[in-house]
C-alpha cells in the first residue's frame, strides 16, 4: 500500500492540504500566544507560575500554557518541512527531527519538573532546527529566515550555558531575548503557513 504523505490525504478524507496547513499555522500562532499569556500572568501575579506549589489551580495554567506553547509547534515543524523540501538539502530531515523532538522534551521536562540536562537536550536540538531551518528559508523568505537564525543563535547559547551551571546571573541575561523572540518566531511562522508564504 502507498504510504499517505501530509500534503496528500487519502480519497474521502475531510481535511485538505491547505486546511492543514491553515490549522499547522494556527497552531503555531496559538503556541506564540501562549508563551505570552503564560509571562503576562506570571508578571501580573508576581511569579505566581513559577513557584505554585503542585496541584494548585497555577500550576495547572502554567502546565498547560507550557503544553501549548511547546506541542501546538509540531505541526507547522512538519509542515515547514513540506513547504522547504522540493529546494532544500539532504540535511532538512535532521533539522526538522530535532525541531520534533525538541518541544516533546521540553513538554516532558514541564510534567516532570526541572531536569538541567534535560533543558540542555531540547534547548540544543531547537538551536538545530532554528539555525538549519533558518538557513535555508534565507534564500526564500529573507526576514523570516534571518529571525529564525537570530532566535537560533539565543537558543544555543542558552544550551551552552546549561552545560555550565552555576554560572554567574548576569551571564544568563545574555541570552534572556531567547524566549520572548521564539514565541515571536513562531507566531510568524504561523502567519506565513496561514497565508502560504513559505
Amino acid at each position: 500500500m502507498e504510504s499517505v504523505s501530509a500534503t496528500n490525504p487519502s480519497p474521502g478524507d475531510a481535511l485538505t492540504p491547505r486546511t492543514r496547513e491553515r490549522l499547522a499555522g494556527a497552531g503555531a500562532i496559538a503556541a506564540g500566544a501562549s508563551w505570552f499569556a503564560w509571562a503576562l500572568i506570571n508578571s501580573t501575579t508576581r511569579g505566581a507560575l513559577e513557584s505554585s506549589p503542585p496541584g494548585s489551580a497555577a500550576a495547572h495554567v502554567a502546565l498547560a500554557l507550557t503544553l501549548g506553547w511547546t506541542l501546538l509547534l509540531i505541526p507547522a515543524v512538519i509542515y515547514t518541512h513540506f513547504a522547504l523540501r522540493p529546494t532544500s538539502p539532504g540535511t532538512l530531515p535532521i533539522f526538522t527531527a530535532a525541531g520534533v523532538i525538541s518541544p516533546v522534551l521540553w513538554a516532558l521536562g514541564a510534567g516532570v519538573g526541572f531536569v538541567p540536562h534535560l533543558e540542555v537536550g531540547y534547548n540544543a536540538l531547537a538551536a538545530v532546527w532554528l539555525l538549519g531551518t533558518g538557513a535555508i528559508l534565507c534564500s526564500r523568505r529573507r526576514g523570516l529566515g534571518i529571525l529564525a537564525l537570530v532566535v537560533g543563535a539565543f537558543t544555543a547559547l542558552d544550551a551552552v550555558f546549561g552545560l555550565f551551571e552555576p554560572m554567574p546571573f548576569a551571564l544568563y541575561l545574555l541570552a534572556a531575548p531567547k524566549l520572548p523572540l521564539a514565541a515571536v518566531w513562531s507566531a510568524t511562522l504561523g502567519v506565513a503557513l496561514v497565508r502560504r508564504r513559505l
